[in-house]
This record gives C-alpha cells, structure tokens and sequence, in this order.
C-alpha cells in the first residue's frame, strides 16, 4: 500500500512539474513578444520623429523663400 501511494505521489508531482514548466515556458513567450511589440513600437516612434522632423525642415525652407513680385 504504501509502495501504491509513492508511485501516486511521484506521479502527481511529475504533472505538477509539467504544468509549471508549461506556464513558465508560455510566460516567456508572452514576454518575448511584448519586448518585441516595443521594439518594433519604438522603431516606428523614431521613424515617425524623423518625417516629422523632416516636414518641418521642409515646411521652414517654403516659408522663408523669396517670392519675387
């Protein structure tokens, strides 16, 4: 009875370990994808900084031209 119940409790205990690795293997994917949500994020954020910037160099030159007449 008592071999019974060891074999039961390793049993148990491997589908503990199985769950958490399961759990921890999905976090680490959940957070790989976030950091690579805000990489990607942060790439446009500074994209977007440089064509802003770069419509504002233009806008700058287009009003301090000299018109003639």
């Amino acid at each position: 009875m008592l071999s019974l119940s060891l074999v039961q409790f390793r049993s148990e205990l491997a589908s503990a370990f199985a769950l958490l690795i399961g759990v921890l293997a999905l976090t680490i994917r959940i957070l790989l994808l976030l950091s690579g949500l805000l990489a990607a994020a942060l790439l446009l954020a500074g994209l977007l900084v440089r064509v802003l910037v770069l419509l504002a160099r233009i806008l700058v030159l287009v009003s301090h031209r000299e018109l003639p007449g």
